[in-house]
């Protein structure tokens, strides 16, 4: 944004202690009682509570589970995330403009007609960097064996709700010529070879927003088997090789990959997801920010 005209700044909340982030949720306020920001953009639901205040306009982008909840590993929705769920909520309401990620992010908000207009703008990828490769390159590149059939999993491994259980399970059901590949916290420049070197992107989550993988994976013509999550059934859709399993079933998310991996790769992926390039996001969110400081008539010096 600061090759745009505006002039931001950037204001992050630790999560490595409950003390730290106390400090500095006390600095937050004290910065915006203090400053002359024409707009805050407030990310995640229950941030919106501490950014909120009645001289500056607020905008807030919901990612997935500020409104959805953390997770136990069996998927249900632990005491912390309840009290996420309903602090967000509340943002919904304070906010003076919402951003959703996804249509189904969006249908969780409160049924309540407070005459504002939300906004559906998921997150960006790196058009540039997401781009198919030769396999055979990508896979030597990797040190990967040239024979073998290689699942990617979406996502980091680690966490709950990627429920990487039912990955393995699934795993189970499939001969050896597939090989399971976990990312967790790889370097980001090394995933597009991963990508490319791959026959199909895995995604086992209990919940997600709009997980930025799945573009990232059609970009480099990578086929998708999910389950029912965030928008991927409707980025996926008409999309040969992508499937979407709505069960959770490890046999039938197997029989998914074998089904994707058989099928004939087309170019139908990369041109859908063109629409989710970075810039053309990042575009969109300035035109957000210009329209609600003409409807206020507030001057654009500072963008918090």
């Amino acid at each position: 944004m600061n090759n745009s005209g505006f002039k931001t700044y950037v204001y992050k909340i630790p999560n490595e202690s409950f003390i730290r982030k106390v400090l500095a949720l006390i600095n937050l306020r004290k910065l915006i009682r203090t400053s002359r920001f024409s707009l805050i953009h407030c990310h995640w639901g229950y941030n919106a509570i501490f950014a909120y205040n009645k001289r500056i306009p607020l905008i807030t982008t919901y990612h997935g589970s500020d409104l959805q909840g953390d997770l136990k590993s069996n998927g249900s929705v632990n005491i912390k995330g309840h009290i996420l769920i309903i602090l967000s909520k509340i943002g919904t309401l304070l906010s003076t403009k919402n951003i959703f990620v996804s249509k189904r992010l969006k249908n969780l908000k409160p049924k309540v007609n407070l005459k504002k207009k939300d906004h559906i703008i998921p997150m960006g990828f790196n058009s540039k960097m997401f781009v198919p490769l030769d396999k055979e390159i990508a896979k030597k590149n990797l040190g990967l064996d040239l024979q073998k059939k290689y699942v990617l999993f979406a996502g980091n491994y680690s966490q709950k709700v990627k429920d990487y259980s039912l990955a393995e399970k699934a795993m189970n059901h499939l001969d050896t010529s597939y090989q399971l590949i976990k990312l967790n916290y790889a370097e980001h420049s090394s995933i597009p070879n991963y990508m490319n070197a791959s026959d199909v992107l895995l995604m086992t989550s209990f919940q997600e927003g709009a997980p930025v993988i799945i573009k990232e994976a059609l970009a480099c013509n990578l086929a998708i088997v999910s389950t029912d999550v965030g928008d991927v059934k409707e980025i996926t859709k008409f999309i040969p090789g992508c499937f979407i399993n709505k069960d959770r079933d490890p046999k039938k998310i197997a029989e998914l990959i074998e089904k994707s991996v058989l099928t004939d790769s087309t170019m139908i992926g990369i041109e859908k997801v063109k629409i989710y390039d970075a810039e053309k996001i990042n575009f969109k969110i300035k035109c957000l920010y210009i329209d609600l400081l003409k409807d206020l008539k507030i001057g654009t010096k500072y963008i918090k």
